[in-house]
């Protein structure tokens, strides 16, 4: 068992602002790819074959919208627990009673 913890407040919000940072470039990559498909209009066809090409390919543009909708979620989640835990230790260390070693 460690005789001694410590924490670094800073390194955790310097690691939420990173996250912060990947969640904005995750929702710039949804918006790109929304517009981007969007913009293509109706490219497959009004025959039986793109009918069910458009079918197939809808439900995967669902899934991977969903998916990044979900990183970004991940993303904004753990900078909110990052900054939140430097926030808590802060608090932690200007309640402290404790004494620290010379």
């Amino acid at each position: 068992m460690a005789d001694r913890i410590s924490s670094d407040p800073d390194a955790l919000r310097s690691a939420a602002g990173r996250c912060a940072w990947a969640g904005n470039d995750l929702r710039r990559i949804l918006i790109d790819l929304v517009e981007g498909l969007a913009s293509l209009d109706d490219v497959t066809g009004d025959d039986e074959g793109g009918r069910a090409f458009a079918t197939d390919h809808d439900a995967a543009q669902e899934r991977i919208e969903g998916a990044l909708r979900n990183l970004i979620g991940c993303a904004e989640s753990m900078a909110d627990g990052f900054e939140a835990a430097a926030d808590n230790l802060d608090g932690a260390e200007q309640a402290s009673t404790v004494q620290r070693a010379s």
